[in-house]
């Protein structure tokens, strides 16, 4: 799959439940970055500052050799720019490059956090203290290019022949997303409606646009009410709260193949989707593992995911999927208002 990664940081990475330590794949979290309210919707936003020392990485568990982010992002005035907001790392955390953003608003490409300048743009290029869309994407061989979008224009590349893997064959095994000041306060900066992907498969393999991620709990119950709340008569209202509550209220199940379904009241526009994300956070309270499956309804039909293994130990599970698993066409609003419901299965106990 060529889409790696959708985040909103809005339902799921409240300030509270930001910081539980491996409940979220692929994000190594500082407890330093908290979440506010400061996002472009008015809801969720990565906060951070001291890009020197605070940092949050995405470890992607293998090199890759070329990758594309969006994010929308804010930088406040004022502050050292001194920092690196993106590294990119091999495996064994040696820098491969990094991007800043000096004050007068210029992104430099560096061969190190005081190395040297690999590929720059125009000064003015990003603008201070407002929200706008950012896009890097690059190839790290040794042998590579990069460019940089801002609101959907191009403001640096593409470039050739640099070299952006600056330590032995290893490619982009982590990737650290920080503040653009090295201030331990204010200002900040803020990170907003993230995509990764990377250059495989037909689809999802270059730069997509400014995008928003929308994060949309359940707000009925639906096909399948197997599970028990730990509290309450309604299933899903059991479940949609975020924070230290998340962490108390629950449903559950003892019976191999018992189901929970639920469904969505999505809102605003949503023109294009170009794909939907099934998210939880479980754990397994008894002892030894249990596997648990996700699924989508659609037409009186369940088509499930990929399973997963728990423990006693709160984990997320999270599986994006670009098309509809029913006729393989692109998703609509429409259909996630009229025909659409998603599910968990206990499916297995495995020891």
């Amino acid at each position: 799959m060529a889409l790696l990664i959708m985040e909103s940081f809005d339902v799921f990475w409240s300030t509270e439940y930001f910081v539980v330590g491996d409940a979220y794949p692929l994000f190594d979290l500082s407890t330093l970055h908290p979440l506010i309210a400061v996002g472009r919707r008015g809801t969720y936003g990565l906060q951070m500052y001291n890009g020197n020392s605070r940092y949050s990485t995405i470890n992607f568990g293998e090199d890759k050799t070329s990758l594309c982010f969006g994010f929308a992002l804010v930088v406040e005035a004022g502050g050292t720019a001194s920092s690196a907001f993106f590294r990119v790392f091999d495996s064994a955390l040696t820098l491969q490059f990094c991007i800043d953003l000096t004050t007068a608003g210029r992104f430099r490409v560096k061969d190190g956090l005081t190395g040297n300048v690999l590929a720059e743009s125009a000064d003015g290029a990003f603008q201070k203290d407002i929200y706008q869309y950012v896009e890097i994407n690059f190839s790290c061989t040794g042998t590579d290019t990069i460019e940089i979008r801002v609101n959907e224009t191009a403001v640096l590349g593409p470039t050739g022949g640099l070299n952006l893997r600056q330590a032995g064959s290893g490619g982009a095994y982590h990737v650290r997303l920080s503040a653009a000041n090295s201030e331990n306060g204010s200002p900040f900066t803020y990170m907003d409606d993230l995509y990764v992907l990377d250059s495989d498969g037909s689809t999802f393999n270059d730069f997509v646009g400014d995008v928003k991620v929308d994060a949309f709990m359940p707000t009925d119950d639906g096909y399948y009410t197997d599970f028990t709340p730990s509290t309450g008569v309604d299933h899903w209202d059991t479940i949609n709260d975020i924070g230290t509550t998340a962490d108390d209220a629950y449903i559950e199940s003892d019976t191999v193949t018992e189901k929970d379904s639920f469904t969505i009241t999505p809102t605003g526009d949503l023109p294009t989707i170009h794909a939907i994300k099934v998210h939880n956070v479980s754990r397994n309270s008894d002892t030894g593992v249990s596997e648990g499956t996700p699924f989508i309804r659609m037409g009186g039909v369940d088509y499930p995911l990929d399973p997963f293994e728990r423990g006693d130990t709160n984990q997320c599970n999270e599986q994006i999927v670009e098309r509809r698993p029913d006729t393989d066409a692109v998703w609509s609003k429409t259909i996630l208002e009229t025909d659409f419901e998603f599910g968990f299965e206990f499916s297995e106990v495995v020891s």
